[in-house]
This record gives C-alpha cells, sequence and structure tokens, in this order.
C-alpha cells in the first residue's frame, strides 16, 4: 500500500467514525430537508462538543506551529 492510500484509508475511517459519533449529538428534525437545513440544532450535549472540539483544535494548532518553529 502505498502512502497516499494509506493516508486516504486514514482519513476515510476518521470521517466514518466522525460522522458516526455526530450522530448522537446533531438533532434531526423530521421536517429537515438535507443537512444544510436551518431547522437542524445541535442538542446541548452537541453544543459542548463543539465548544470543545474548537478549543482542543486550537491548542493543537498551537503545539504544531510551536514545534514547526523550533525546527525552522
Amino acid at each position: 500500500m502505498t502512502f497516499p492510500d494509506l493516508l486516504i484509508a486514514l482519513l476515510a475511517d476518521v470521517l466514518a467514525g466522525a460522522n458516526t459519533m455526530l450522530t448522537a449529538y446533531v438533532d434531526m428534525p423530521a421536517n429537515a430537508t438535507g443537512p444544510l437545513d436551518p431547522n437542524i440544532m445541535l442538542t446541548s450535549l452537541g453544543n459542548d462538543f463543539v465548544h470543545e472540539l474548537a478549543r482542543q483544535s486550537m491548542a493543537w494548532a498551537g503545539t504544531i506551529a510551536s514545534t514547526l518553529n523550533t525546527l525552522v
């Protein structure tokens, strides 16, 4: 398996896992017309999850930036 194939398989697994996990956090009403429908709302648990995900992403971005700055 080449590196691009491995990367694609990994990203596909991550996206499938994220899709499965977020089904518990998103409340999709029966009358929703699709994923961009404004009637779709996050549950309170989903809202907390999104805020924590944003906080963790910013922390990881800072860590990666610091690591790359030390390598330059």
